[in-house]
Parts: C-alpha cells; sequence; structure tokens
C-alpha cells in the first residue's frame, strides 16, 4: 500500500506545500508537509479520505548528527491548505511530547502492569492530576515537582485541601 501511495504522490503534484524551520533544544530541524489529492484507488476502509499528506522532517542533533524522516497521513479534511495540515500534526505531536511522553517517563505509565476493572482509567486520571498540580504550582518540570513533594507528604496534603489548587494561574 505504501509503495502505491508513493507512486500516487510521484505522478501528481502536491496542491499545496509548507516548510518551516525551528531550532529546538539544541537542535535545527526543517519540516516539509506536502498536500495531495485522495488517489482514485482508495481501499475501502479509507472511507472519506480526501488528501493524503507526506510530512518530511530534517535536521541536526548536537550529539547524534544528521537525521531524516518521512511519515505519510490520510486525512477526511477537504483543503488545499498545507499550513493548516501541518499545524494540526504539529499540535498532536505538543500533546504526544507534552503529556504521554511525560506519564511514561515520570511516572511509568507504559510499564504499568495495572490491568483489573476500571484500574487503569482511574491510576490515568491520578496521573492527570499530579501533573495539572505541579504545572499550576508552576513547576516547568513534572519530575522536579515530583521530587519537590516526594518526601513533603503533610504539605502536599494541605495543599490538596487548600482552595489554592482551585486557583492556579494561567
Amino acid at each position: 500500500m505504501l509503495g502505491a501511495i508513493k507512486s500516487h504522490l510521484a505522478a501528481q503534484g502536491p496542491v499545496d506545500v509548507f516548510e518551516s524551520s525551528e531550532k529546538n533544544r539544541g537542535r535545527l530541524e526543517n519540516r516539509y508537509v506536502a498536500l495531495y489529492r485522495k488517489p482514485l484507488w482508495v481501499p475501502p476502509q479509507w472511507k472519506g479520505i480526501q488528501r493524503v499528506v507526506h510530512v518530511r522532517r530534517c535536521g541536526n542533533r548536537p550529539k547524534t548528527g544528521a537525521f531524516g524522516q518521512g511519515h505519510y497521513f490520510i486525512t477526511s479534511l477537504d483543503t488545499n491548505d498545507a499550513a493548516m495540515i501541518a499545524q494540526g500534526i504539529r499540535g498532536h505531536w505538543q500533546i504526544e511530547n507534552g503529556l504521554h511522553y511525560v506519564k511514561d517517563v515520570n511516572f511509568g505509565e507504559d510499564r504499568c502492569r495495572i490491568n483489573v476493572g476500571q484500574a487503569v482509567e482511574v491510576q490515568s486520571m491520578l496521573i492527570n492530576i499530579a501533573i495539572n498540580i505541579y504545572r499550576g504550582l508552576g513547576f516547568r518540570s513534572i519530575k522536579k515537582g515530583t521530587i519537590y513533594y516526594a518526601n513533603k507528604v503533610k504539605e502536599l496534603s494541605e495543599l490538596l485541601h487548600a482552595d489554592r489548587i482551585t486557583n492556579f494561574k494561567n
């Protein structure tokens, strides 16, 4: 299927292209987002597809050197605005990096063996609450917030019962 998509994209030009560069965490990253019309041979499970998106990312990391990656997406959005699609994809990864990564690295969520009833959902909600508390209290690093409160159970308990927790600054 991927080969057929690549052939389709090579045979037609993109309807729109968006390029951006960003320096973040000591690395320079270039993004190229190309938006294509849907193929004529859309598989039945892709009902509603309107566009195919090809994203290329390349850059240079200080420790590991040059990198390059390509990704393909399908969307039901009938748009010719590659910049809007690029923003949506970046927004998804900001959520992934800002929440899911934090939950896994700081709280070991992917290694957790809890699997009975709704315990998984309850644990996930409690982790989200902890993350929101730390961020609301001004901790830019969830790890630092966790370390700060690790041996301050009384202070944390008082905080959880205070009005302060519902009045976070935005």
